[in-house]
């Protein structure tokens, strides 16, 4: 059985959550709990990670003390070379997992998610070179709540979009996952979403099966 890693930026205790109930994607599927990623699928949008976020983030700065815009040919570019790395799975350079391109806004929560979906196709524009706060990460083998649905393997609840599962039967949702999204890259050239990727733990279990 493979052993999942999981990752959350803040408090790895869980907390009673706000939304419980709603007719939400991204609401709570329990009143308490805390919601992490299996560590290889983060999707930085539900982390506020198109926008700089003092809790979250640190400003990366070139040698004059300046902030590094984003550029196109960042990939070729050796001043932010040094900040990528290879991608076996994809077989590709990307930024490496502790840096992102986040905008430099003020704007509220709600203000920042209008503005993301009116400039979607624009989301390069007025991005820098930032670097994640470093998170919590930990090991969980109870039950876990996702948003993916198993065909043949037992559910033992569903709230909203959620689907509660045991550890072993998550285990074989992220390893299908792994596969649609390793021959999604490899075909088309792009990604998944990673929106369904969110978990939701109410307890986390440290023992191992």
């Amino acid at each position: 059985m493979r052993d999942i890693k999981f990752i959350r930026w803040g408090n790895i205790k869980p907390s009673k959550q706000f939304g419980y109930g709603e007719d939400s994607y991204h609401a709570p599927p329990a009143k308490k709990g805390l919601y992490a990623f299996p560590i290889e699928f983060v999707e930085e949008f539900l982390l506020g990670g198109f926008e700089f976020r003092e809790d979250r983030h640190v400003w990366v700065k070139d040698s004059e003390g300046k902030l590094i815009p984003y550029v196109d040919d960042w990939k070729d570019n050796p001043e932010l070379k040094k900040y990528c790395e290879f991608s076996k799975i994809f077989n590709e350079w990307d930024l490496n997992e502790n840096y992102i391109w986040v905008r430099k806004t003020k704007l509220p929560p709600h203000e920042q998610f209008k503005t993301k979906r009116k400039n979607y196709y624009n989301w390069k524009d007025g991005k820098y070179l930032a670097k994640w706060k470093k998170p919590k990460t930990f090991r969980h083998y109870g039950n876990i709540w996702t948003h993916w649905q198993p065909k043949k393997d037992p559910i033992l609840s569903v709230q909203g979009s959620w689907f509660l599962v045991e550890y072993v039967v998550f285990v074989k949702l992220l390893q299908k996952r792994f596969a649609q999204e390793k021959a999604l890259k490899k075909s088309k050239g792009y990604s998944y979403s990673g929106d369904d990727c969110e978990v939701f733990i109410e307890k986390i279990i440290s023992r191992k099966y």
